[in-house]
């Protein structure tokens, strides 16, 4: 799905041309054993001085590496399984809620989520339409309501996980997810955005001040993806689509 939304985001003039990094298992090689996926889904613009202002250079190789991390034991744990030769949404999506393989969903959604998050970001940030402008007026009121709410919801998150502004049935809302958690598989629900709030994401940069972090990611956002995934979720309803299988306040495994 990610590969489809670049695709998409390209032709819309998201992020300009970008090669086709399709996240799924590679035909085996003669004499290999462990399939490997095509490289992650990796940041389709230059990181080579960060995501400024919202992470250094260090912090995004620090993301990177986390991600091929979580890769690696992916390809790891399916080696030899039904699940070596499907997609990484597919991955996701078998094992949501699977106790006894939590472990493949955790690392799979880590993936995931880190290939959505670049696509979130942009160096510099790219400014909001007023398309987009007026949506989230519709659902919160004001954009500074928005921002409060997104804050709030990031500060009450314990521990490490993620944020999410998805769409859920025609109406905006705020989701949060604990660790792993991710929308791949659910039914409903269209993710828009996404802040990382593992602290790696954050400590290098702003140190234990998550606050700044939270105030500073909008700094960074890329308000023209956001308004492409909207434009792709009002032109196809059938796309394949991060959901929730119910309206909880958690999107958690």
């Amino acid at each position: 799905f990610l590969e489809e939304i670049i695709d998409e985001c390209t032709m819309l003039g998201t992020i300009g041309r970008t090669s086709r990094n399709r996240l799924r298992v590679k035909k085996p090689v003669k004499g290999q054993t462990v399939r490997t996926f095509i490289k992650p889904l990796a940041p389709p613009y230059n990181v080579e001085n960060g995501i400024a202002p919202l992470y250094s250079p260090t912090t995004v190789k620090n993301h990177l590496e986390h991600q091929k991390i979580c890769l690696d034991r992916v390809n790891t744990l399916i080696a030899g399984t039904p699940w070596e030769d499907k997609f990484l949404e597919e991955i996701i999506d078998d094992h949501q809620g699977n106790s006894t393989n939590a472990q493949l969903y955790n690392y799979a959604a880590e993936v995931w989520n880190h290939g959505f998050l670049y696509l979130c970001v942009y160096p510099g940030g790219k400014p909001m339409s007023k398309h987009v402008e007026d949506v989230l007026k519709v659902n919160f009121g004001t954009i500074a309501n928005f921002k409060t709410q997104w804050y709030i919801t990031c500060m009450s998150l314990y521990g490490n996980g993620y944020v999410w502004l998805v769409d859920m049935d025609g109406a905006l809302e705020i989701v949060p997810s604990h660790n792993s958690g991710c929308p791949v598989g659910r039914d409903g629900v269209k993710a828009l955005l996404m802040i990382d709030l593992w602290e790696h994401a954050y400590v290098t940069d702003f140190g234990m001040s998550k606050a700044e972090y939270i105030t500073r990611f909008w700094e960074a956002v890329n308000w023209k993806f956001v308004e492409n995934m909207m434009e792709l979720i009002v032109r196809d309803e059938n796309i394949r689509a991060h959901s929730l299988s119910s309206k909880t306040d958690y999107l958690d495994a």
